[in-house]
């Protein structure tokens, strides 16, 4: 019960105290992005590239004014609807299977891994673990399994919260409030089957939500596990070594956590795939 009361305290400060800071951030991140993104498509000339390819490779050719006048109308027919589709699927699979579980991670290696490192090392550095021993308590049960509980239940849904921010100001950026591109409507049946409808054929692990789940939940065990170590280095812990406790745990934590995308990265684009997307 004790330990119950601890994680559901531990779980209140990672939760609600982060929760402002990941939305502020996911909602910078997502308008960026976002505005970057559909200038980009604006920008792009479709019919002028492939008119391009056309030119060099059927120079010469007497049909080529007929196939470039053919491209001209086809390419213009469809190269709006197209854009608009690319825009809310990038948008989309960006954030839901990258950049959430990432930039909440490196987020929550200070917010949380930093916190919990600074408190373990401070217990450390005043006895306040030896007492624990001597009451007959264990110290890893008292304070690492309640924060590795507690923050294994808050980074999932901080990724999920940050990614909704996002994908709402890349609504908010593709509409009237900004580029005027993408109708919220179409916007969001555009991101419908990527959020909520797993392809036929389509690997577990391949599916966007759970994509953000597990690689966030990921990155915390990554981050607790080694905040846990650099709070525990030092037999002989004084409270001059605890902000250097803090640094390395925070820093290591980041390190792992980009690694860690890596493989993550490379498990998702060799899993099988399933129909394509669009």
């Amino acid at each position: 019960a004790v330990r119950q009361v601890r994680a559901s305290r531990r779980f209140a400060d990672y939760f609600f105290i982060s929760a402002p800071l990941i939305a502020m951030a996911f909602a910078a991140t997502g308008a960026a992005l976002s505005m970057l993104l559909a200038d980009m498509l604006q920008r792009v000339d479709v019919v002028r590239i492939i008119a391009t390819f056309l030119t060099r490779y059927l120079a010469g050719n007497p049909a080529l004014p007929l196939i470039l006048q053919l491209v001209d109308g086809v390419v213009k027919q469809n190269e709006a609807a197209a854009k608009r589709k690319l825009y809310a699927l990038a948008i989309g699979s960006v954030f839901t299977i990258e950049l959430g579980p990432l930039l909440t991670a490196l987020l929550l290696a200070g917010r949380i891994g930093g916190s919990y490192a600074g408190d373990v090392a401070m217990m450390a550095s005043t006895s306040q673990v030896d007492l624990l021993k001597v009451l007959g308590v264990g110290p890893t049960a008292w304070t690492f399994l309640p924060a590795l509980l507690a923050a294994a239940l808050a980074a999932p849904l901080l990724s999920l919260l940050g990614t909704a921010v996002a994908l709402l100001m890349g609504a908010v950026v593709g509409g009237g409030g900004g580029f005027d591109m993408i109708s919220p409507d179409e916007y969001w049946r555009e991101m419908r089957p990527l959020l909520l409808e797993r392809p036929e054929g389509q690997h577990l692990l391949k599916f966007a939500p759970l994509v953000n789940v597990y690689r966030s939940l990921g990155f915390m065990l990554c981050t607790m596990g080694i905040s846990q170590l650099c709070s525990r280095s030092r037999r002989r812990l004084q409270p001059r070594h605890v902000p250097l406790v803090i640094t390395s745990a925070v820093v290591l934590s980041c390190l792992a956590i980009l690694f860690l995308d890596w493989g993550f990265s490379q498990l998702f684009v060799r899993l099988d795939g399933g129909e394509p997307l669009g």
